[in-house]
C-alpha cells in the first residue's frame, strides 16, 4: 500500500509539473 501511495504521489507530482496552468510563474 505504502508504494502505491508513493507511485500515486510521484504521478501527481509529474502531473502538475507538466500542467503549466498548475504552476503560474
Amino acid at each position: 500500500v505504502a508504494e502505491g501511495a508513493r507511485l500515486r504521489g510521484a504521478s501527481q507530482i509529474i502531473g502538475v509539473d507538466l500542467n503549466p496552468d498548475k504552476h503560474e510563474i
